[in-house]
């Protein structure tokens, strides 16, 4: 295979020559790495790449997503960088560049960028399969037929942030069948909310992830106390925030979830 494609930046990446030491600086793509079957290719990982347990822990660590060190990872020599427009820091990637690295970069806000991602790493690491992930969950992306559910998503704790349009989570959460009560603030897609700002939301669930913040059955009650009307729901954080291959078994779900309050 030759040629080339475009990032979710539109930086172009070649695609020769196929990668055999690969690195993917998001917890979701390391996961989907394995899930294709080129676990064997992957040299390393972020302090925050968990899954596939086992398989992951020997791998080095080369840091957070967020304070990624470029050393460790020119000591790894991978052949392929997988970086995230949100998880990882735009200069530590240029630095990557800049050593002459192929970095790949992500940005996954919608699910068809989802799709498109997929359909990309398919080229990238000569996997077809993850093509027909990326048509079944184009397949799976259709709204729910009910009546959607008002939905507000937390994705962190003193202060409340959740999530609004624009964001991975609000994609999962209407997908579902939900409706995001949360509106953006001064174009911060991820605003600090106040329990009494959720409440004239008007929100019929509140989604509790357990990542990045790790919400728990205490949070929840605090919240149903503080917001009448609303049911606090706890679900696993890979649902709304890890992309990849088991996208379509988070939205199913995450469907049931809502299911209930229909």
């Amino acid at each position: 295979m030759s040629g080339t494609l475009r990032d979710a930046l539109g930086r172009t990446v070649p695609l020769d020559p196929e990668p055999r030491r690969i690195l993917a600086l998001v917890p979701s793509v390391t996961r989907c790495l394995f899930d294709l079957g080129v676990g064997a290719r992957v040299v390393g990982r972020t302090d925050y790449c968990t899954e596939p347990r086992e398989a992951v822990q020997t791998l080095p660590r080369v840091g957070g997503p967020k304070t990624v060190s470029v050393d460790r990872v020119l000591a790894l020599a991978p052949e392929l960088v997988l970086a995230d427009a949100e998880e990882n820091q735009r200069d530590q990637v240029a630095a990557l560049e800049r050593r002459g690295l192929r970095v790949y970069v992500a940005l996954p806000r919608t699910l068809e960028l989802v799709a498109g991602f997929l359909r990309d790493l398919a080229a990238l690491v000569r996997r077809p399969q993850a093509r027909r992930w990326a048509d079944e969950l184009t397949g799976a992306s259709a709204p729910a037929p009910a009546p959607p559910v008002p939905v507000a998503c937390l994705v962190w704790k003193s202060p409340y942030i959740a999530a609004a349009p624009d964001t991975l989570p609000h994609a999962v959460l209407t997908a579902a069948g939900g409706s995001n009560v949360v509106a953006p603030q001064a174009d911060r897609r991820y605003p600090e909310i106040t329990a009494a700002a959720l409440a004239r939301a008007r929100p019929r669930v509140i989604l509790l992830p357990d990542d990045p913040y790790p919400f728990s059955a205490t949070d929840a009650a605090e919240l149903q106390a503080a917001v009448p009307g609303a049911t606090a729901v706890c679900i696993p954080g890979q649902w709304v925030s890890w992309y990849g291959s088991r996208m379509v078994e988070s939205l199913q779900g995450l469907t049931r979830s809502l299911d209930p309050f229909r």
